[in-house]
């Protein structure tokens, strides 16, 4: 055999080489993706469910909570309109009449009034607090 044939045998067999390293190669990579694929659609399966069973407990969780809320709420609005009746049941009348005229009086009172005589009240509050007792 002669030197280009010999070359031109060798050329071709590297390319046949070359061919069948490309074709595993690119069989090997499709396998892989294919692998992966499945993994990622599994993943996201399992993250579906893990998130509606997340979302089905926090349902639970709010309506149980909001549940427990009103149920102190009420309880709480019931013990205050006891203790409401309980007080003014022992408040003597003319006490009645007087906190019932302040109430009316207050309710007369402008937006302004009303906040001016709230400060009043919070400073008279602080200076008692911070005054020293002798």
């Amino acid at each position: 055999m002669s030197l280009p044939e010999t070359i031109n045998d060798a050329t071709d067999k590297a390319k046949d080489l070359l061919d069948q390293t490309v074709a595993a190669t690119t069989d090997k990579a499709k396998e892989l993706l294919s692998k992966a694929t499945d993994a990622k659609a599994d993943l996201l399966d399992k993250a579906a469910g893990a998130t509606e069973n997340l979302l089905e407990k926090a349902a639970d969780v709010k309506a149980s909570l909001l549940d427990k809320a009103a149920a102190a709420k009420e309880s709480l609005f019931d013990k205050a309109s006891d203790a409401k009746a309980t007080l003014l049941d022992h408040t003597p009348a003319p006490l009645k009449k007087t906190g019932a005229k302040a109430v009316g009086a207050f309710r007369e009172l402008t937006t302004v009034q009303k906040v001016a005589v709230a400060a009043l009240l919070a400073a008279g509050i602080a200076f008692l607090a911070t005054r020293k007792k002798r």
